[in-house]
This record gives structure tokens, C-alpha cells and sequence, in this order.
């Protein structure tokens, strides 16, 4: 997303991570919601890429691990843990803002 940029800095909340607001030219305030996070695990010259992804299953959100044919549930605290080298965010809907809390 164009103009969309995420910090993290230790002590970041959770839900600091879970929502951010995009503002800008042509944007005005709209809401996005980290659905997915891509971790590289090892070195520049070799390594496996990992992912967290959300399943969004209401009123209970839980997040999975997958890496090849492995996947389990972990929490949300693992995932912000992190060595993230991407992040997907989707973007809300004014009337599924309520799902942040």
C-alpha cells in the first residue's frame, strides 16, 4: 500500500500492531487490520520463509503458523514476536471497524 509505513519499537502493543490508520493524500484515515506476517528464518545465503496468518473466526480470532506442510495455532504474542519481513494488512470497512478492539 502506497504511503502505508510500520514502526515497531520495543514496547509496541499489541494492538498497536494488530490495526493502523493510514492518513494521507487521497486517504482519510482508513483503518487496516494485520491479517498476515512472513518471517526469513537463517542467514542472507540460505534460509526457509515462514508465515503467521489470522483466522478470523468470530468472536474469536486465532492466529496459525505454517512452514511447508507443518501448521499449528500460536498466539498473537509469537507473532509480534516476529523477526517480520512482511506484513499484509486488509483494509476495513467503515462498518467492520468494531472488529479492533
Amino acid at each position: 500500500v502506497h504511503g502505508l509505513s510500520v514502526g515497531v519499537t520495543t514496547g509496541t502493543s499489541i494492538s498497536a500492531l494488530l490495526k493502523c490508520t493510514m492518513s494521507g493524500k487521497g486517504n482519510s484515515g482508513a483503518n487496516y487490520l494485520l491479517r498476515a506476517v512472513v518471517e526469513h528464518k537463517g542467514t542472507a545465503d540460505t534460509g526457509h520463509y515462514v508465515s503467521y496468518c489470522l483466522v478470523n473466526d468470530q468472536p474469536l480470532r486465532r492466529w496459525e503458523y505454517f512452514s511447508d506442510e507443518q501448521h499449528h495455532a500460536v498466539t498473537e504474542e509469537t507473532v509480534l514476536g516476529a523477526q517480520a519481513t512482511m506484513l499484509f494488512y486488509e483494509k476495513l470497512e467503515e462498518s467492520s471497524r468494531h472488529i479492533i478492539r
